[in-house]
């Protein structure tokens, strides 16, 4: 869940990405039918009766502003360094946030399922969970994270996020590096990368 079905965007797959049928929205009208249509798609969806999201199991803003601090201090420093590892790691906390993808799906995630395009930017995730396929849109600052992380990165890798050694990332190596800014960001050690996506999912409702 925490999508729409590719079927909704009309030749998805390519870079840029396409026409929207959601693009225009300019009208308070048009923006109010939109969220009633996310709105309708989460129950249909029966997120509610599913989960039961207890403060625990997701991070407050408070908790998030000093995730995000940890992360952009290190990249900081790391950029300096010419270390590209940092500059990843603060890519897939900031996908997660924004996104709120699975971890399985953030390991699969390839270049060529992120699309840019004036006011809407979207990424694809190909057989998520129940073999499902879903459009995910974020925002403007994380498209502006993505451009800068494409144009610093060397490898070549067709997945958005790779090892040291240019391969995919596995699940273990994308939950340890949310446990190791976790720890740095003096969060509790209970934390999960899917935390993440819990705390994704209350904001949607807030």
């Amino acid at each position: 869940c925490f999508g729409l079905p590719p079927s909704l965007i009309p030749n998805q797959h390519y870079w840029p990405a396409p026409p929207c049928p959601f693009q225009k929205l300019t009208s308070g009208g048009n923006v109010f039918n939109l969220l009633l249509g996310i709105r309708k798609i989460i129950i249909k969806e029966n997120l509610m009766s599913k989960w039961i999201i207890t403060p625990d199991k997701f991070l407050s803003e408070e908790e998030v502003k000093r995730l995000r601090k940890a992360c952009e201090e290190t990249s900081i420093i790391a950029k300096f360094k010419g270390n590209q590892i940092a500059i990843r790691n603060r890519l897939i906390i900031e996908v997660a946030l924004g996104t709120g993808l699975r971890v399985s799906e953030l390991a699969n995630l390839k270049v060529e399922d992120i699309h840019f395009r004036k006011g809407y930017n979207s990424l694809t995730v190909w057989n998520g969970k129940g073999s499902q396929d879903r459009v995910v849109a974020f925002n403007s600052s994380l498209k502006s994270l993505i451009q800068e992380y494409l144009d610093y990165r060397y490898s070549k890798s067709h997945y958005l996020f790779y090892s040291e050694r240019g391969e995919q990332m596995t699940r273990f190596g994308i939950s340890k590096v949310f446990k190791k800014t976790a720890l740095e960001a003096g969060l509790s050690s209970h934390h999960s990368i899917h935390t993440l996506r819990h705390t994704y999912a209350t904001n949607l409702y807030k």
